[in-house]
């Protein structure tokens, strides 16, 4: 029987911990059975010392769940997210989802055809893509963006450069393009590691690498990228 279906894949996390220990609590139990998790952070969140003035607006834009950890209770606000997982926590955080979409430009095409009231906030952090703000304002919805936390970038831990020094299998999803540019800097390529991309834009730094596979998820949701990554876990488990 080939090597490669004799071992189980280890995963590799490169997402914020809190992010990346929730991600793993959504797995399958039994794909994860006998998988080893390592969780080396490429990013860390830190917040911003600024204002957010909220009652000069009529409505928040919400593109991460982050934002929304870091933000006050909505008290009953409007507010517009990108993801379910944004829009769920916005909910429970006391805002009125108003618009759900996919990816930001969804977001953008979803509001630009059947406005909400006007000035928008979308809050964020300093390294922001899809220039959400800019585009509905030049459409004339009138959006200002605000930066209230930075996205830090680290190196991999020790125990990840062991992991894919290593011989086994790694499976490395990666949800952001910015996490993706640092993860191919950190990494020159791994015979047996496997990658999963969120979207086109978050595989584009990876190419270059030499790896087993890369991956693009069928949707750039969460669910998406869990069903991407037991899809290569259960790939060796079976015997």
């Amino acid at each position: 029987m080939p090597r490669a279906f004799m071992e189980k894949p280890a995963l590799l996390l490169t997402r914020p911990r809190k992010g990346a220990e929730a991600f793993v609590a959504r797995l399958d139990t039994e794909v994860m059975q006998g998988v080893r998790v390592v969780i080396s952070p490429l990013i860390d969140i830190c917040e911003l010392d600024v204002h957010i003035g909220l009652s000069a607006y009529a409505g928040v834009i919400f593109t991460s769940s982050t934002t929304v950890e870091i933000t006050e209770n909505g008290a009953g606000r409007p507010a517009c997210c990108v993801g379910a997982k944004t829009a769920e926590l916005a909910k429970e955080r006391g805002w009125r989802v108003e618009r759900i979409a996919v990816d930001a430009d969804q977001l953008v095409a979803s509001l630009l055809k059947d406005p909400v009231d006007t000035p928008l906030l979308h809050l964020g952090g300093t390294h922001r893509r899809g220039q959400v703000a800019e585009r509905l304002s030049e459409a004339g919805l009138k959006t200002d963006a605000l930066a209230i936390y930075d996205q830090v970038l680290r190196p991999l831990s020790d125990e990840a450069r062991a992991l894919l020094a290593g011989s086994g299998p790694v499976v490395a999803p990666l949800f952001s393009p910015r996490t993706a540019g640092q993860f191919a800097q950190e990494v020159q390529g791994a015979a047996r590691l496997r990658l999963v991309a969120m979207s086109e834009a978050v595989a584009e730094p990876l190419r270059a690498l030499d790896v087993e596979c890369l991956h693009i998820a069928c949707s750039p949701t969460g669910d998406g990228m869990r069903d991407a990554v037991e899809m290569l876990l259960r790939e060796d488990s079976l015997a």
